[in-house]
């Protein structure tokens, strides 16, 4: 591409994204908005759908799920042009809120993985290559140590109603005063645009009855818990002025106990999460890709645990997302981007994987800013 056409194309894209402020909810009170006195608004409720009885009393064959279940498959963005290679340059994100860390937890005492918290992986090394020197391989650690064990894969029906599909994404436990809290997607609980024309229309719907299996590794080994409640941020939900917009595609999943009336954090411990941080950091991703016929040099087969390591540079051309080297395919949605890691491999949740706007070889994910904070804010305590 010429960097004339190259140059057009990023406007265009550009044009695609207008930033403008996220929409208010319906009868809701807007956020963010500080009262006199200086004290930050509450978060008000997101867009959320709480699971209705149908789904709590249906019974479900995890087998079953997991042999017909297919990878949600990482999006571009619909009605926009094609481009090639993230764009030239670089700025630093921009926080619109007071910087918020919460750090990870181990699993309670007593539980049957809090036996062994480290893995045997170390920061220093490198992803393991399973097929090619040119794509993300698995990582090392194993499935009861962190971090493999607060990352599972998340199984949906992304049929609602008669029939079913199953899907899968990557979701993550990270630390909340419920100790039921996943982190992934928002295009992994809800799809805006079914017509992938671009445009957020009143046809977007939300996917059916999630399962999560925490440590997968060919297999849900260390359990499996159902959902609650799901919920996703105002702009996946409405859009911007009517069009798809990737910048907050973001969601987090609340889950019942388990059937030994377990609560997930109790289990598997958390990443923590943060808010309003740097930009220009090093990222670790982790997400379970499988095959994905746009990119056939990639040979994933969404069994294994696959890592990736890189510095995040702000989109100049979608300005609120980040993106970073990152090869992992269709079923890696929602994987988390870890920073801050420590020697036992708990850090904290600082995006996740959304888009693939640049190609097979770059990854996308949402700077997390207030709008991400007030989704974590609000249901962490439901």
């Amino acid at each position: 591409m010429s960097a004339r056409s190259r140059i057009a194309t990023l406007a265009a894209i550009a044009s695609l994204v207008v930033v403008t402020g996220l929409p208010t909810i319906a009868g809701a009170a807007p956020a963010g908005k500080a009262p006199s006195g200086g004290t930050p608004a509450r978060p008000s409720a997101s867009p959320s759908k709480a699971v209705p009885a149908l789904e709590r009393n249906s019974r479900l064959d995890l087998n079953h799920i997991m042999r017909s279940s297919r990878p949600v498959e990482v999006p571009n963005i619909p009605g926009r042009p094609e481009v090639v290679g993230p764009p030239a340059g670089t700025e630093v994100g921009r926080p619109d809120g007071p910087e918020i860390v919460v750090g990870g937890t181990l699993p309670a005492e007593g539980s049957a993985s809090a036996e062994s918290s480290t893995s045997t992986a170390t920061l220093s090394s490198g992803p393991v290559a399973t097929t090619s020197a040119t794509q993300n391989g698995a990582w090392t650690g194993s499935l009861s140590t962190n971090p493999n064990r607060q990352i599972g894969k998340l199984y949906f029906d992304t049929q609602p109603g008669v029939g079913e599909r199953w899907n899968h994404c990557t979701a993550t436990v990270v630390t909340a005063d419920n100790k039921s809290t996943l982190v992934t997607a928002g295009h992994c609980v809800y799809n805006p645009d079914p017509d992938k024309n671009g445009l957020v229309e009143s046809n977007g719907y939300w996917f059916e009855n999630f399962v999560f299996c925490p440590g997968y590794e060919y297999g849900c080994k260390l359990g499996q818990w159902r959902y609650r409640q799901v919920a996703t941020t105002s702009r996946w939900f409405y859009g911007t002025s009517g069009r798809y917009d990737i910048r907050d595609d973001v969601a987090v999943v609340l889950l019942n106990r388990n059937t030994s009336s377990q609560l997930v954090q109790n289990v598997t411990g958390s990443q923590g999460i943060a808010f309003n941080r740097s930009t220009g950091l090093t990222r670790h991703s982790f997400g379970y890709p499988g095959a994905d016929t746009r990119w056939p040099a990639y040979s994933y087969n969404g069994e294994d645990l696959i890592y990736a390591r890189g510095v995040d540079t702000w989109d100049t051309a979608i300005p609120g997302t980040m993106w970073m080297n990152n090869t992992m395919t269709g079923g890696a949605s929602g994987g988390p981007w870890l920073i801050d890691v420590g020697s036992a491999w708990l850090g904290v949740v600082n995006s996740v994987n959304s888009h693939k706007p640049y190609g097979g070889a770059w990854m996308s994910g949402a700077y997390f800013d207030k709008a991400e904070a007030d989704l974590w804010t609000y249901w962490k305590t439901r």
